[in-house]
């Protein structure tokens, strides 16, 4: 019984809030519906989507509390906006989650209840990535890929088709440990410090797996970046081999969707830009590239997960989670 409990996002979580969620069920088969009330709101505080949709349902039907459509419906909401963090409208994954009955049901209600499209699109959207005879396009032009087991098949066309055929098992572990990532990515912070701690060592573990299975590739991107700065002649080849190197160990290391940073030339004024163009063309020297190695090989000795904006060659991802626990208070009404 207590499987049928565990909620995406908070693997940490699972046995104090996934007991919180036990009880709650129990008092609310037993109709003691003011002690489920009290036990759901306990276990939305912890960051328990599963309970954070219990808790809508008690507000939608004055069970244990008043009845309140406008809370119940920001509560369907903070379910839904768990669910569009980190792209997972798009993720396979998602489809295997024992919450995807609950996602369902908040989007329906949403839709019903603010008449609006874009509600009725995304459970539409999520219908279809989730069925049976769905295939992701990108296999029909690598079905290499298709060694990636289907709910894991988030973006394949981040990687070049020949990285499915070159390492099949490395990329298959590697997109799974994608998807545990994502996961854990997903929910809201829980308001117990011990729990928020215990959840970080946890993703701080995963992350550590992702390099590891990793390092491979990166290796073989390393050795192409060294190649590439040796043979570069001008600083603005020097940037474009590291940042490529950078953009390539990226998409092994971060699990979700990468954010979208302009550069710092989007911004510059036309006499910055002369300034940098100039800087650009100007001749490599040993120094200059002894500087690149050593900033590419800093960076793949260093900890997992980042994309190292203080070497001024590429941007910083933030693919983070930034929810904060969910507070009832602060819900009018």
């Amino acid at each position: 019984m207590k499987a049928l409990f565990l909620f995406l996002g908070l693997s940490l979580a699972l046995m104090d809030a996934g007991s919180l969620t036990d009880k709650a069920y129990r008092a609310y088969r037993a109709k003691n519906y003011i002690r489920a009330f009290k036990l759901y709101r306990e276990g939305s505080r912890e960051g328990d989507l599963k309970a954070i949709y219990n808790l809508a349902v008690m507000y939608e039907k004055g069970l244990g509390t008043e009845k309140n459509l406008e809370k119940a419906n920001v509560l369907y909401g903070m379910v839904i906006m768990a669910l569009q963090d980190n792209d997972r409208l798009n993720d396979p994954a998602v489809c295997k989650s024992k919450m995807l009955p609950y996602y369902y049901k908040a989007l329906s209600k949403l839709s019903n209840y603010e008449e609006n499209l874009e509600y009725m699109q995304k459970e539409r959207s999520l219908k279809d990535l989730c069925c049976e005879s769905y295939t992701d396009p990108f296999l029909r032009k690598c079905p290499a890929a298709r060694v990636v087991k289907k709910e894991d098949r988030y973006r394949l066309e981040n990687f070049k088709c020949h990285l499915y055929r070159k390492y099949p098992q490395t990329m298959k572990k590697l997109l799974a440990l994608h998807s545990k990532y994502r996961e854990a990515l997903t929910g809201y912070r829980p308001e117990d410090e011990r729990l928020r701690r215990e959840k970080i060592k946890k993703n701080k573990a995963l992350k550590m797996q992702i390099k590891t299975t990793a390092r491979p590739i990166i290796e073989a991107y390393l050795k192409e970046a060294e190649t590439c700065v040796e043979k570069a002649e001008t600083r603005g080849e020097l940037k474009r081999c590291t940042g490529l190197f950078y953009s390539r160990a990226a998409d092994l290391l971060q699990p979700g969707p990468k954010p979208i940073v302009e550069s710092e030339w989007f911004f510059a004024s036309p006499e910055k830009k002369k300034r940098m163009a100039k800087e650009n063309r100007k001749k490599a020297t040993p120094d200059d590239k002894q500087e690149y190695l050593e900033k590419i090989r800093r960076y793949f000795r260093s900890s997992p997960l980042k994309n190292p904006r203080h070497s001024g060659l590429a941007p910083e991802s933030r693919a983070t989670n930034t929810h904060e626990p969910v507070n009832l208070e602060s819900s009018s009404g």
